[in-house]
């Protein structure tokens, strides 16, 4: 891979591996301590980002190598479920979602989180891997869900809905709370 070598942050593109017309953006720093490397969640788009370094080789590799695969990014809004241990209330693990309305609109009508129905409905991508999330994200905002780590479901104020593990620290609001769907819990295996 060609830098631009200078003291201090570079950054070039790098080839999609999801979503056509889009390119990952490698951040490199150079200084006094070791080089590192890190790929930035901020996913560019042709017509937006022309300036990033080697954009458009990175356009034309990822359709010369994968072009077929690459999906057109048609949805609205993206959002984050956090599959979240109910004993601890750390996050075991996140599941990416585009959607094909506004995450707001999810919740219209209702005061006690996401129905199951509307969320696999309004499911148009989903993933676990965290690059092939930040394409599907682009330049979105972010909203974050939760789910029980054990079983995919719904939290009330004290124990899970679905395998009534109870809840050791009550971090968020049940409206926060969705219950997977029987295709999302494929997707996370539980």
């Amino acid at each position: 891979m060609k830098w631009i070598q200078k003291p201090g942050p570079s950054y070039a593109a790098l080839p999609s591996v999801a979503v056509a017309s889009s390119f990952q953006i490698g951040w490199r720093y150079r200084g006094r301590t070791p080089s590192f490397f890190t790929i930035q969640t901020v996913t560019g788009r042709r017509g937006e980002d022309e300036s990033v370094p080697f954009s458009e080789e990175a356009l034309v590799y990822a359709k010369q190598h994968w072009g077929a695969q690459l999906i057109e990014d048609t949805w609205k809004d993206f959002l984050e479920i956090i599959l979240e241990d109910p004993q601890t209330g750390v996050a075991k693990s996140s599941l990416y979602v585009g959607l094909n309305c506004l995450a707001s609109e999810l919740f219209a009508g209702t005061t006690l989180g996401v129905p199951t129905q509307r969320l696999d409905e309004a499911a148009m991508v989903v993933t676990h891997d965290a690059v092939v999330a930040a394409e599907y994200k682009g330049r979105r905002g972010s909203y974050a869900l939760y789910a029980c780590g054990i079983c995919g479901g719904a939290f009330s104020n004290t124990r899970c809905r679905r395998c009534n593990a109870r809840r050791g620290q009550v971090l968020l609001s049940p409206a926060r709370s969705v219950e997977l769907s029987p295709r999302l819990l494929r997707l996370v295996g539980a």
